[in-house]
């Protein structure tokens, strides 16, 4: 290896490395714990951040948590995974959306219980069925911090942080909800045949 190439390939590695150390392309998942539900049903939806470095740590979030469609379900106050010192707010339920919903870590009140890196759960919230349809979420600025802090990322070294506002990257499971619950289809199944005998 030339001395030019051996130069290259070191600048390459360290590169890669300060990558690794430094911003990052921010990512927030929302799972659901089922895939299809009936009404009158309840699902747990699950907020989980990733993508930032190891030198990193999540740390706020100000969120509208915005249904599909609001008529599809009534949801839960949101549940914080984070640190309660800095005194969440659990949003306030609209249908199926949440408004309002903040929370994080604080390196200053409790520098030991930081979280770096990736993923995260930010927390959860739940639902419950009340209409047939496709559920699924995005979000928007809950408007604490500013229209783009929606979420905020800290830096424990000399390079630059994943940028405050929106996540870089979005995804959202959807929930079929269905009109009828299998087993009272079933029961109706089993009554017709004595209804026809008489």
């Amino acid at each position: 290896m030339s001395r030019r190439t051996h130069t290259r390939f070191a600048a390459a590695l360290a590169g890669s490395a300060f990558s690794t150390l430094c911003g990052a392309q921010v990512s927030l998942l929302i799972h659901a714990d089922k895939s299809s539900v009936s009404i009158g049903d309840t699902v747990t939806w699950t907020l989980e951040a990733s993508g930032f470095s190891i030198s990193e740590y999540f740390q706020a979030y100000d969120l509208n948590i915005l249904a599909s469609d609001d008529a599809l379900a009534t949801a839960s106050a949101f549940e914080t995974a984070l640190s309660l010192i800095i005194n969440p707010t659990p949003g306030a339920p609209s249908g199926a959306s949440l408004l309002g919903v903040t929370g994080g870590q604080s390196s200053a009140l409790d520098p030991f219980g930081l979280v770096f890196g990736g993923p995260i759960t930010l927390g959860s919230f739940t639902v419950t069925a009340q209409d047939p349809g496709a559920l699924t979420y995005t979000v928007e600025d809950g408007g604490l911090y500013g229209t783009t802090d929606t979420l905020r990322i800290g830096n424990t070294c000399f390079c630059p942080a994943s940028p405050n506002g929106p996540p870089e990257i979005f995804v959202s499971d959807t929930v079929t909800i269905v009109p009828a619950p299998a087993s009272a289809l079933i029961l109706i199944g089993l009554a017709l045949p004595g209804r026809r005998r008489r």
